[in-house]
């Protein structure tokens, strides 16, 4: 119940000066990250946030970006990865995944092809799962392998980008029937469907009928 005659003289709400830290300039114990466009206590923001954001290799005993963590650059960190430890970050997950570089893991190659195809599955128990169980790794497309992609949702983008998909086998609640190219989906029409063969319908493309009655009306 909503108090229809509240005290006129009680105000629980700050004025907007009674706040002690506002403006562009909160004084010398703050530090403002303009990437994230936030103020932050000097000492938090050494302690807690700058590490974060670092791109030092993180493998025990190496010092690499030890000294210039905040000056070392990804094509920097990958190559070193790569040339010292033999190492390297899945991109994906650089590209797409809400964290920091600073906590993605450093895979070794059979790691990361493990990664990309299980993902945060253990490997012995995927092969014997029969439905899905948390994280599956990044799918592949079947059509250009061996590239692949984030999660499910950016692979669906790509093949309706990319590649084809039958619409007549979506009308008979058939889905996700993708085909590489035209040439692949044109002979699916006819093998599976009723495509007209008149020039014209040919030159126009997707000119196909769910049932041979379409096809002769």
């Amino acid at each position: 119940i909503v108090d229809a005659d509240p005290d006129p003289n009680v105000n629980e709400h700050k004025q907007f000066d009674q706040y002690q830290r506002w403006g562009d300039d909160i004084g010398p114990n703050h530090i403002y990250r303009d990437d994230v466009q936030m103020f932050f206590p000097v000492n938090y923001y050494h302690l807690h946030v700058a590490p974060l954001f670092n791109l030092k290799c993180y493998i025990k005993g190496c010092n690499y970006g030890q000294n210039d963590g905040n000056g070392t650059t990804l094509k920097g960190l990958n190559h070193h990865l790569a040339a010292a430890h033999s190492l390297s970050l899945c991109m994906l997950c650089v590209d797409n995944k809400r964290d920091f570089i600073s906590r993605l893991p450093r895979f070794t190659p059979n790691q990361l092809k493990d990664h990309n195809k299980y993902g945060e599955m253990n490997k012995k128990l995927a092969s014997k799962a029969s439905k899905p169980i948390g994280a599956k790794g990044h799918p592949l497309c079947q059509f250009c392998a061996p590239k692949r992609f984030y999660d499910l949702t950016a692979l669906h983008e790509h093949l309706n980008k990319e590649h084809y998909k039958c619409h007549l086998c979506e009308q008979q609640d058939v889905h996700n029937q993708f085909f590489r190219d035209y040439n692949q989906l044109n002979r699916h029409f006819d093998k599976e469907h009723y495509l007209c063969h008149h020039p014209d319908c040919l030159a126009a493309r997707f000119v196909a009928f769910a049932n041979e009655l379409d096809l002769i009306v």
